[in-house]
């Protein structure tokens, strides 16, 4: 299952026609074999390997690759709070879940792609393809899932916000800094940044107040 985003990335495909992707997994088992997988296709490229997403704290690692695979195991933080943290303008996520709830809660932190941990290379190959082009993807067998989060995630136009987004939008149509969103919402300048990037990337908005005034058309908050 597959939904259209906004993303102005600049997509790093390289030389050869292939895709860069980044594997984050803290078992070392979990990295060969995905290693191994994306190895075997000729359309996507290991660009990295690293143990734990927090370790994705460098901009230019971060955009310089097309797609970021992370398996977190059993030790990621609660409702896939990493996610929050990534820099500005990180590569798209996929995240690799064990059941129903954790694909739910990743979509709702702002995973671009979820797929089970068992799923095939072809779906794991075509997700990265997918979300590398803008696409935001989920497992089939993952649909209630995405049925699930009906009530959390907002479309205008076909375009997603996530709670967090939506959260971070209604503060800056009250007129909030950064600063004060971030204090409101427990969380740091940095991650605020982040979303409100990722808000004017998806309204297609150049400015704070350009996307508070497409969200309001949209119906997203009241002013």
């Amino acid at each position: 299952m597959t939904e259209s985003s906004t993303d102005n990335r600049e997509y790093c495909v390289t030389d050869d026609g292939r895709y860069e992707v980044l594997i984050v997994a803290g078992d070392p088992l979990a990295r060969a074999g995905l290693a191994g997988l994306i190895a075997s296709s000729p359309l996507v490229r290991v660009a990295g390997e690293l143990r734990a997403l927090d370790d994705v704290d460098d901009d230019d690692l971060a955009e310089a690759v097309d797609v970021i695979i992370w398996d977190p195991g059993f030790t990621r933080a609660p409702g896939f709070a990493e996610l929050d943290e990534l820099p500005q303008r990180s590569a798209p996520v996929i995240v690799l879940v064990a059941d129903e709830s954790d694909g739910h809660d990743a979509s709702r932190a702002g995973a671009r792609g979820v797929l089970s941990r068992g799923a095939s290379r072809d779906a794991l190959i075509g997700a990265i393809v997918a979300t590398a082009s803008g696409l935001v993807v989920f497992e089939q067998k993952l649909a209630p899932v995405i049925e699930a989060i009906g009530d959390g995630v907002v479309s205008i136009d076909g375009i997603s916000l996530t709670p967090r987004e939506l959260e971070v939008i209604r503060l800056l149509a009250e007129g909030l800094p950064n600063k004060l969103i971030a204090d409101r919402l427990g969380i740091s300048d940095h991650t605020v940044k982040f979303h409100v990037n990722a808000i004017l990337s998806k309204l297609g908005a150049h400015s704070r107040t350009e996307a508070v005034t497409r969200a309001a058309r949209g119906g997203l908050i009241t002013l």
